[in-house]
């Protein structure tokens, strides 16, 4: 397989400016992606030459942070190919390239945090990932910013045919852009970007490419809404109010619901609610969010307590100057 003969495909289109975090995004699916699910696409099937996209129709104003976190997934063939990759564009909605390009080959001006797992000549033997600039493949240059360094810490292989953890993460006060692979740091770059790539416009295009070649994978990604809470104290005792707080993780745009069921047949919304339990007991507690039209819930136990049963015995009558033992006893 070659990483240098692919060819580039543009369409123009007419692109209409919507509000940010108006109404639920939208996504534009090139060449052979398909979505499966609300909030997940299949970028290329494991077959020989495929190319997928998949951006996301609002633009992304990079004078603002963004935490972006995905699960992707890299196929079941260890000797598979080509990789995905995460990229930043101001071109158009499809933008895409075929072959050992990864799908982002020869898009100029771009970002793309790629993650490769097919082995091109001059490239690292294990399953890697770099950030590149202006649609260059090659680790080499003044394209290549930062790595190639193996995807996961272990260097394991990726291929593995299980769904994986992909985390961006954007500080325009520091210009530094960081990614994480399963929770670990794998790669650093700080530079101007918005300057020296997109010649200071701010406003990119964000998506996902693969592309398939002589050898194939199955390339999959979903936006990780992973809805998650934290409960202030998760034992408490029967007429204590516990607190409930929202802490959830979502790749892009705005939670625009939350929806709590506290298990005892009462029910709340807002990212911070108040509950108080009117009989002792577990309870299972689910939050259901929604962000770009799709809903995803997780649930946590929480154990309600009775209120303590106090008693100090009968009264007693003592003397000026003298003491007295006194003992609690109760039941919880």
């Amino acid at each position: 397989m070659m990483k240098f003969h692919y060819h580039p495909f543009f369409i123009i289109v007419f692109v209409i400016v919507l509000a940010p975090l108006l109404g639920k995004a939208q996504y534009q699916v090139n060449g052979n992606a398909v979505q499966t699910a609300c909030n997940c696409y299949r970028l290329t099937p494991a077959a020989n030459g495929q190319s997928g996209s998949v951006w996301n129709v609002n633009l992304l104003d990079l004078s603002n942070p963004f935490n972006f976190t995905f699960d992707v997934f890299l196929g079941c063939n260890d000797g598979g190919a080509d990789g995905l990759a995460f990229v930043l564009q101001p071109l158009s909605v499809n933008a895409g390239s075929t072959g050992g390009g990864i799908g982002y080959a020869g898009i100029t001006p771009s970002l793309a945090v790629e993650l490769d797992t097919y082995q091109n000549g001059g490239e690292p033997g294990y399953d890697h990932m770099a950030i590149q600039r202006n649609g260059s493949v090659t680790h080499s240059g003044a394209n290549n910013l930062a790595g190639p360094v193996p995807i996961a810490a272990s260097s394991a292989n990726v291929e593995d045919c299980a769904w994986h953890q992909l985390n961006v993460v954007w500080d325009p006060t520091t210009n530094t852009m960081t990614v994480y692979f399963d929770g670990a740091l794998r790669l650093t770059y700080t530079g101007d970007i918005v300057n020296s790539i997109f010649g200071g416009n701010p406003n990119v295009y964000w998506g996902f490419t693969a592309a398939t070649g002589g050898a194939n994978n199955l390339h999959q990604f979903c936006n990780a809404l992973n809805p998650a809470f934290i409960i202030t104290s998760p034992i408490q005792c029967v007429g204590s109010p516990i607190e409930f707080e929202s802490a959830s993780a979502v790749a892009t745009g705005q939670i625009t619901d939350f929806q709590w069921d506290f298990g005892d047949g009462q029910t709340g919304s807002g990212g911070q609610v108040s509950h108080t339990y009117a009989a002792a007991g577990s309870y299972t507690v689910t939050l259901t969010i929604s962000s770009e039209g799709c809903t995803e819930s997780s649930s946590v136990q929480v154990t309600v307590n009775p209120e303590p049963n106090l008693s100090l015995g009968a009264d007693q009558a003592i003397c000026d100057g003298e003491s007295i033992q006194i003992t609690a006893t109760g039941l919880v």
